[in-house]
């Protein structure tokens, strides 16, 4: 398993996205991609919540325009393959992703 050099990614999403961490098994805190498949469920439960997908895509925003290659594939493996394929993400995501991170969500629209 691919480990992001930026080995707090799930920190920073509970410190973003706080109310994760009710989702989180303890045993689960140090598998990023576990925990960033819980957080693709945990948005699709929460669709609606507009301010709730703003402070998320602006995370994933944040992790998809960094150096590092391994924190763009959490992205898009751990989020983006779980809710591509949704007409609802999609209209999402053209609304709140940038350049870098859509290109990540249309990657994942492919598989």
């Amino acid at each position: 398993m691919l480990i992001p050099k930026n080995r707090d990614s799930v920190g920073e999403l509970i410190k973003k996205i706080p109310e994760m961490k009710n989702e989180i098994d303890e045993g689960d805190i140090d598998k990023p991609y576990v925990v960033f498949g819980l957080f693709a469920e945990y948005l699709k439960r929460n669709v609606l919540n507009e301010e709730l997908v703003q402070r998320s895509f602006d995370l994933l925003n944040q992790f998809s325009d960094g150096e590092d290659p391994e924190l763009a594939n959490l992205v898009q493996v751990g989020v983006f393959e779980s809710i591509a394929h949704d007409p609802q993400w999609q209209t999402l995501a053209r609304q709140y992703l940038r350049p870098k991170a859509m290109w990540l969500f249309q990657n994942a629209r492919r598989i």
